[in-house]
């Protein structure tokens, strides 16, 4: 468990301004999901946190210590599994572990021990492309806290598995994170999936990407997606992103348009 602060990020990519005066503190084990519109730049704020991106201006520090590049205290997990194809699943699992210099045989036996938490032992001898979507992110998931990261970064990892496969990662991402405790930042599109997991939302505005609200969401778990107070806190979710979603789809129709709300054309856009 390790705090992550964000202080003053800005990010541009060229002359496009893409993230304004981050500023959000994560405290040690809280688990924080980041949505927004499109475009907003959700990703590459975690890619900042990761040390993918380096912030314009601004700074993050993870335990106290400035991020300057990737670290072995920080994983990431991506919307594909990006496994390694030509090894079994027991093989992708202590890949980090044998990486960071842990003998072949103590590996083998933590990587069995995950495997087993996410309910895959039995396939520890099979190819990724011999599982389905949802069981290659469960081995994705087993890969990224194999190490026992202090902090686990996760863009958008279950966008593209159906629904009941999503709720089932929901249920697994849960418990591992209560047995676990790492500190999290998630990112989705999906506003349940933020409430359903996370201890706070924040919220994106857009053009450029600035802090709009943090919303704390105060729910026994594990959640269930259709409770009643799950609902009431999407809703409100919601309708913090309105505004936002408004502004893209009105420079989508008129680039040129400004007004209240929308920038001049170049001072933002999509990412």
């Amino acid at each position: 468990m390790k705090p992550i602060t964000i202080e003053g990020v800005e990010k541009r990519f060229g002359e496009r301004l893409v993230l304004d005066a981050i500023d959000l503190t994560i405290t040690p084990g809280e688990f924080v999901c980041i949505v927004g519109p499109s475009g907003c730049g959700k990703s590459t704020l975690l890619n900042v946190v990761a040390g993918l991106e380096s912030a314009s201006s601004g700074r993050v520090l993870v335990d106290g210590q400035p991020v300057t590049g990737p670290g072995p205290d920080r994983t990431v997990m991506f919307q594909e599994a990006t496994l390694f194809p030509w090894l079994t699943v027991l093989e992708n699992v202590c890949f980090p572990l044998t990486l960071s210099g842990v003998s072949a045989l103590d590996a083998r036996a933590r990587a069995m021990d995950m495997l087993r938490l996410v309910h895959l032992s039995r396939f520890a001898s099979s190819r990724p492309h011999e599982l389905s979507g949802g069981m290659r992110q469960r081995v994705a998931l087993a890969r990224a806290l194999v190490g026992r990261p202090g902090v686990l970064l996760m863009d958008e990892p279950f966008a593209a598995l159906d629904a009941q496969t999503r709720d089932a990662m929901h249920i697994e991402v849960q418990r591992l994170w209560l047995e676990f405790k790492p500190t999290v930042l998630f990112v989705t599109h999906n506003v349940r999936e933020a409430v359903e997991l996370g201890d706070r939302v924040a919220i994106l505005e857009t053009l450029p990407g600035r802090l709009k609200e943090v919303i704390e969401v105060r729910l026994p778990r594990p959640r269930d997606p259709n409770d009643r107070d799950v609902n009431i806190l999407s809703a409100r979710v919601n309708r913090a992103l309105k505004d936002e979603i408004d502004k893209v789809m009105a420079l989508e129709r008129d680039p040129d348009k400004t007004g209240p709300g929308i920038p001049p054309r170049g001072a933002g856009g999509h990412i």
